[in-house]
């Protein structure tokens, strides 16, 4: 047994208390609770393995709003439509990584998904080329990418059904409320839909391809449930499988559309303008809508969500949960050492 000396003390019941209360936080470094506890990291790594804690702290260089998943809102259920469609997550051996990666063109969007979540870190960008009917197609994207995110990861599976190898087996949110399951459409059209005007016939299309069945069903009997009034529930089209790749389409066209476009355009979300505020489009819904004015449908805001601020939203939820949970203070109170 090692005797205590000037350079060796013997750890102490109240220090041993205070490692505890660090180490299964994972939010302290060995490094840091040596500081408070006046001792080295590794005298402080070794005891807590003697004490069978094991630190799961992981050192950042960039942070973001951990909680940012956690309570279903207007923004991160648009978000959360995005991610649907164009987000990689992963967990390879316990290395939690969410990555979202979108067009050159789009920056501008993915600097408000890096504002919304609070995010420190750089945006990244990348290039890659494609061959496509024996051309050759360069590709340019920008991307967020986050290390380290368990809860993330987690909340994203239990709420909103993205999961690791999504592409085959995606589903929709697990959402109660209307208003936040077409804010979370409006990111997943920004994405994996399109809106386009065909001049040909002169109609309005609003589709999506995906190679999962499952979501498109989730899109049908959303848009259906809620857009099904007088003769336009006679214009329910069934989902697809095209013939040649391994996927599904579904759309709907003309007045239906129309009455689609006109509701979720009067949403106070993010949106694409590149797909919402397209002339022709809207040109084409003004005169549907003056045309057949008792098919479109007013968007009424539920009081929740008025004068939505997400910096409020979040810092209310902080608050509850700060009075629910016990929360460790930098130096614990069994740290005041005597």
């Amino acid at each position: 047994m090692r005797l205590e000396s000037d350079k060796y003390k013997y750890w102490t019941q109240n220090e041993e208390k205070t490692l505890e209360e660090m180490v299964i936080t994972n939010k302290y470094s060995f490094k840091q609770i040596g500081n408070i506890l006046n001792r080295t990291a590794q005298s402080c790594g070794d005891h807590s393995r003697i004490l069978g804690f094991n630190n799961k702290y992981i050192r950042r260089l960039y942070f973001y709003d951990n909680e940012f998943w956690s309570i279903p809102n207007p923004i991160n259920s648009y978000w959360a439509g995005m991610s649907s469609a164009d987000s990689n997550v992963h967990n390879h051996k316990n290395r939690f990584t969410y990555r979202m990666e979108i067009k050159k063109s789009d920056q501008k969007h993915i600097e408000e998904l890096k504002k919304n979540i609070k995010y420190t870190g750089p945006i990244g960008k990348s290039a890659r080329i494609i061959k496509f009917k024996n051309k050759e197609i360069h590709i340019e994207s920008v991307k967020i990418c986050i290390n380290g995110c368990k809860k993330w990861l987690t909340e994203l599976s239990n709420i909103w059904n993205i999961t690791p190898n999504k592409t085959k087996r995606l589903s929709g949110p697990n959402l109660s409320n209307n208003y936040l399951k077409f804010c979370w459409l409006m990111g997943y059209i920004d994405c994996d839909g399109y809106i386009r005007f065909n001049r040909k016939f002169s109609t309005l299309v609003i589709g999506f391809t995906s190679s999962s069945l499952k979501i498109l069903e989730y899109t049908k009997l959303l848009i259906d449930d809620n857009f099904s009034n007088c003769y336009l529930i006679k214009k329910n089209k069934n989902i697809n499988k095209l013939k040649n790749a391994n996927a599904y389409v579904y759309s709907v066209n003309g007045l239906k559309a129309c009455v689609i476009f006109d509701y979720l355009h009067q949403f106070p979300i993010y949106r694409l303008s590149r797909k919402w505020e397209q002339p022709h489009v809207l040109e084409y819904v003004n005169q549907q809508k003056q045309k057949y004015p008792h098919f479109f449908k007013t968007l009424t805001i539920p009081e929740k969500w008025k004068n939505f601020d997400l910096d409020k939203f979040n810092a209310q939820n902080s608050l509850e949960n700060s009075e629910n949970n016990s929360k460790i203070s930098l130096v614990p109170e069994s740290s005041m050492l005597k």
